[in-house]
Order: C-alpha cells, then structure tokens, then sequence
C-alpha cells in the first residue's frame, strides 16, 4: 500500500522476513521516492537489527532510522534524515512514533499479527496507543492476517471478521466496551432488589438511596413515594428516622445516692508516733 500526499510518501509493505526482499528495498525506496515506510515482518538476522550491529540487515542504507516493535515483528524505516521522528510506543506487536510536519505532528504505527496468534492482543495495542492521541492525525499500517476478497482472498476468515469488528472502536479511539459490563450493570439495577425483597422495608430503602445509582439524593421524593412539596430535608429525615427509629421506652437514669461520713482527722499524738518510727540516718542505695 502507497499512500501519496503534499507532503509524504509512506509504504506499507511486508517483507515475509526474507533477505531478499530486504535487498530489493532501497531501490524501490529510491524509485517511488519513500519518506517512510511501515514494515511488517522485516528480515532479522539472529533475532537483532541493524541498529545494534551494522552486519544485521544487508542492503539498507546506514542513514536510515528504523524504529521496532518488542517482538521485532513491526517496524518503521525512515530513509531521509530530513524527517525527524521520536518513539510514542514501543509495544509486543506494534511500534508507534510521532513525525512533526509542517501543519501539525502526526502519528504513525506499525502492526502485526501472526495467523497463529490472537488478533485481539494486537488490536488492544493499536486501540491503547490511539487513545493516547486525543485530536491528532495518526495512520495506522497493520498486517493482521485477515483473508478478505477485496484484498484478492477467495473468502473471510475469523480474523478479518473480527477486524471489521473492532475497527469502528479503533478508529473513534473510544475503549472497546468489557464483556463483563453486562453482568454489572445487572448486578447495580437489580442486586438491592433481589437481597432487599420488601420494599416497605426501611434497610432496603437505605440499601437503595447509598449504594444505587438509578436513585440520586435529589429523587428522595421518588424513592420515599411522598408528594415532593415536603421538601428534600424533611423526607431524608423521615427516612433516617425509620432506619433508626426512637426507641419506645427509656431506661430510667435515677439511682442511690450513698453518702458516707468523712474519715476522723490525725491527732498530732498518732503523727507523731509515725515520725518516730521513720528510719534515721542515711538513706539506703
């Protein structure tokens, strides 16, 4: 895929992890005149690339700037140096990386995904790395193994199924809505319900006004059945009133007072005798 514009050439190609297509790369850069290219499945020699020894890739010039997924399945070429870019995300399947145009910046990412593989790890990369682009221009190249007869394949397979799909999601960078969401919003509607079966029962209209969100503290009226001119106060009392009602009799507070006589002051004869008996002299320790 060749995509053209005022400013840029990309190409998205897949070079089957093979040498020779590496080789044949830069001359095709040179005759369709390629500022980057988005590349799926690039020829690695012993699991490593040319940025971190020259002898990896045969065939690519040494002033290019390549970018690479963890798993080195996805990658960015940039063969002219007048093109700046700097990393977004550097993920398992996908790489992503941010080049400054004169308009305003915009983001590119590589994708790939194996047959073998789940297309959803990698359509989860691409979707987390959207959402992080609020407002921005992205364009999305992406290699995810899905047979379509558009794209010369005689039918759909599962993973194009699935592409379709989620690429409304991805492309809105709206977060892909949870499976289990269903089961919670269930359980907020009518959890309460099910463990509060009466609803004359004050602890269930405490379950309900604390913990469920269909009833707001401003729809007391709603909750309690009363006509709304009593006022919100009023009805929060009436409600907190029967969660913690009065009780009917109060235990009485009143009981014996004993007083006693005070104890007879010391004569100055029994102080006295007490002085005498204290020990004279040094004290012991």
């Amino acid at each position: 895929m060749c995509i053209y514009n005022k400013k840029l050439n990309i190409l998205q190609i897949n070079l089957g992890r093979t040498k020779a297509a590496t080789t044949h790369l830069n001359p095709a850069v040179v005759k369709l005149k390629t500022d980057i290219l988005l590349v799926q499945e690039p020829y690695v020699y012993n699991n490593k690339y040319r940025q971190q020894t020259s002898a990896t890739i045969q065939g690519l010039p040494m002033s290019w700037n390549i970018f690479t997924s963890t798993s080195n399945k996805a990658a960015i070429f940039i063969p002219q140096t007048i093109h700046k870019a700097i990393t977004v995300a550097k993920l398992e399947n996908t790489i992503a990386v941010k080049l400054h145009t004169d308009n305003k910046p915009i983001t590119l990412i590589s994708a790939y995904s194996s047959p073998i593989a789940d297309i959803n790890t990698t359509l989860q990369e691409i979707q987390d790395i959207i959402i992080m682009l609020p407002n921005e221009n992205f364009l999305v190249g992406a290699d995810l193994n899905g047979h379509n007869p558009l794209r010369g394949y005689h039918r759909t397979n599962t993973r194009d199924q699935v592409r379709r799909k989620d690429q409304k999601n991805i492309c809105s960078g709206k977060p892909k809505p949870k499976k289990y969401m269903k089961k919670v919003k269930r359980v907020k509607s009518v959890g309460w319900k099910d463990l509060s079966t009466e609803a004359a029962n004050p602890y269930g209209k405490h379950f309900k006004a604390a913990f469920r969100k269909t009833i707001h503290p401003s729809q007391l009226t709603v909750l309690h059945n009363t006509n709304p001119e009593r006022g919100h106060q009023k009805i929060a009392q009436d409600i907190l009133e029967q969660i913690f009602p009065l009780p009917n009799s109060t235990p009485s507070l009143t009981h014996e007072i004993v007083t006693t006589p005070n104890d007879c002051p010391f004569t100055e004869k029994e102080i006295a005798q007490v002085i005498d008996y204290l020990l004279h002299g040094k004290t012991p320790g």
